[in-house]
């Protein structure tokens, strides 16, 4: 969780720091200039919250997948058991009844 979620604020706040203007003078621009990057600021945190939870929601599925594989695995386990052991008992039926066909 957190290798997913360091790599994306690095790439963010990369992002951002480009974006930001190096030179402003006049404090009527500043103010305008605010709102879009205020906005730009909202979007980079919205942009980032929503690759940390596609990160979490990539691993969740992938640990849900694993149980699942683990799952198969015990159940075909148990299927191989499951049918040495009708192998065995038809192997057996078929002994008693020839001996009681024999009867």
């Amino acid at each position: 969780i957190h290798y997913c979620a360091a790599t994306h604020v690095v790439g963010v706040k990369r992002q951002y720091d480009s974006s930001v203007p190096t030179s402003s003078c006049d404090s009527s621009s500043e103010s305008s200039e605010s709102k879009p990057d205020e906005r730009e600021v909202k979007r980079q945190r919205r942009l980032m919250k929503n690759r940390e939870s596609a990160c979490k929601s990539r691993q969740r599925k992938k640990q849900y997948i694993d149980e699942l594989e683990g799952t198969i695995e015990q159940y075909s386990t148990e299927c191989s058991q499951v049918s040495t052991r009708i192998s065995s008992l038809d192997a057996e039926n078929k002994v008693l009844r020839e001996e009681v066909s024999f009867l």
